[in-house]
């Protein structure tokens, strides 16, 4: 048996085991015994086999490992997209909860604080609760 045949059997052993892992390191692994088995398959030496399936694997290591960081850095998007925005009193159901209108329909609201702000104030949202806008009073 050549060594080519031996590098693509190590190759479909990676590939398999990769299917079971999730991990794309034993697909690049297995990109990199390619890589060996093609050199073997133009007759360099041995030693060009172990060198191309090694610089091929670090390389996709490393490149995996740089994507890995950068997706990891990433800002995460703001969980709701509604957070800062003004929003009209209709009417105070009590002292914490009113109904407002926010995106031409009226919505529940509910104050984040336990006070109620005075009248001349303008509300923002803070969060959504469920279906239930949580609301804070800004000053002007």
């Amino acid at each position: 048996m050549s060594h080519a045949y031996l590098w693509l059997i190590l190759a479909l052993l990676a590939l398999v085991a990769e299917l079971f892992s999730g991990t794309f390191y034993l697909l690049v692994l297995a990109i990199g015994l390619l890589a060996a088995a093609a050199t073997a398959g133009l007759g360099l030496a041995p030693e060009w086999h172990f060198i191309s399936a090694a610089a091929i694997t670090l390389a996709g290591w490393l490149f995996l490992l740089r994507r890995r960081r950068q997706l990891l850095s990433s800002a995460p998007a703001p969980l709701d997209a509604d957070a800062g925005a003004t929003v009209e009193i209709l009417y105070w159901q009590d002292a914490r909860h009113a109904r407002v209108r926010y995106r031409g329909t009226e919505w529940d609201a509910q104050l984040s604080s336990r006070i109620r702000p005075a009248t001349d104030c303008h509300f923002e949202i803070v969060r959504l609760d469920g279906n239930t806008l949580i609301i804070r009073a800004v000053e002007e």
